[in-house]
């Protein structure tokens, strides 16, 4: 089968975006397929990629990473022709773009999406106060494109009752993205804590965004409760910083500055080797449809607490292999140091976590895509 992925984002930029559809891609072209990548191309990389289209877009000066326009439909008939294409499936981390459903319409070929982000909810988060226009703009372009589409792919089930209640008709299949479980195999935890010169002997695990969009200061709100009650406790903090929030003077401040690490952005393959390191990972209520953190840190056996939100709920069995919080500072923070104190369930939802983990194969996944592919072309 010939394939076609349009994306908004790609490699060099690091998120669980373009995590996915490398795995995506890796999966396919494991089972024998061809896959084509239309991509954008951003300043300094122009390494030489096989099957990997750049394309030419426009990029803000605040943000080099984020398309704010699209290539319009530029490619000849004939080239997109050689590539005898069976499906087009978009993917979306920052808005809708219309290249892909266009080259659909042209060859008649069938059209997925899948929509990495809450839309429009995340338009609306990033605009702030001055968001509600881009918020409905962002609703229609939503239920507009998805009129073009053959099958919508929705990442947790939460997320398709959302953009059912935007009105989108189209139908909807939900089905998240796997992960390479035999990745996870971790470093030791003293050699972690050597790494980064940390005293205690209990680790607390965040990977993710570190400004406003991943709920930061919710962490450190968190971190401070706990603190309280708890002294043998060390937050490491792993991501790249956000330009919108100073988080390194804001903790400075505080009296347990000492009790955190930023790790700052590391390679993914040494991440896959911290979280089954730490004793635990947090993640607090975000826009994700799919936190794949969470899957990456069940399947290093780690569990999991996060509160309530879009996708979290949809990923962990709650009191099985993690906990689920409510959307507060104080419940979060309590579920938090009950596993800390009980080291039984801690080693429990360890166990359990492993195992739910393997519900989320690649391999397993990427043929449910397939067999919806084939349902399509049939």
């Amino acid at each position: 089968m010939n394939i076609a992925f349009f994306v908004d984002s790609y490699v060099p930029v690091a998120s669980g975006m373009v995590v996915s559809v490398e795995t995506l891609r890796l999966s396919l072209e494991g089972m024998g397929h061809n896959v084509y990548v239309l991509a954008p191309r951003y300043r300094d990389w122009n390494k030489n990629e096989p099957r990997i289209c750049r394309m030419s877009a426009k990029f803000s000066r605040s943000n080099r990473l984020k398309p704010i326009k699209y290539p319009v439909y530029s490619h000849k008939r004939e080239q997109l022709a050689k590539l005898n294409l069976n499906i087009i499936h978009c993917h979306f981390e920052h808005d809708t773009y219309g290249y892909g459903a266009k080259i659909a319409r042209t060859f008649q070929i069938p059209l997925f999406a899948t929509y990495y982000k809450v839309f429009p909810y995340e338009i609306k988060h990033e605009k702030g106060f001055l968001g509600r226009r881009h918020y409905h703009s962002s609703a229609k372009r939503l239920i507009d494109y998805s009129k073009e589409c053959d099958k919508i792919i929705a990442l947790s089930t939460t997320q398709r009752q959302i953009m059912q209640n935007f009105g989108v008709i189209t139908p909807i299949e939900v089905l998240p993205v796997g992960i390479f479980t035999k990745d996870y195999s971790s470093v030791p935890k003293e050699s972690l804590r050597k790494q980064y010169s940390i005293k205690e002997n209990r680790i607390i695990l965040y990977v993710g965004s570190i400004d406003n969009r991943g709920n930061i200061n919710e962490i450190l709100r968190v971190f401070k409760i706990i603190n309280k009650t708890m002294d043998d406790i060390h937050l490491l903090i792993v991501g790249e910083e956000g330009k919108d929030i100073n988080i390194r003077q804001l903790v400075a401040k505080q009296s347990f500055s000492d009790k955190i690490t930023f790790a700052g952005a590391i390679p993914k393959t040494a991440i896959n080797k911290i979280y089954g390191a730490a004793d635990l990972l947090i993640y607090p209520k975000t826009l994700d449809p799919e936190p794949l953190v969470i899957l990456e840190s069940l399947a290093a056996g780690t569990p999991v607490v996060a509160q309530t939100g879009v996708g979290a709920q949809d990923f962990i069995v709650n009191n099985q292999d993690g906990l689920i919080a409510d959307d507060n500072s104080e419940d979060f923070a309590d579920k938090i140091m009950l596993l800390l104190k009980r080291e039984r369930l801690r080693l429990d939802l360890s166990l359990k976590a492993r195992l739910d983990a393997q519900n989320y194969r690649a391999s397993k996944l990427t043929g449910d895509l397939l067999e919806l592919y084939e349902s399509q072309i049939g």
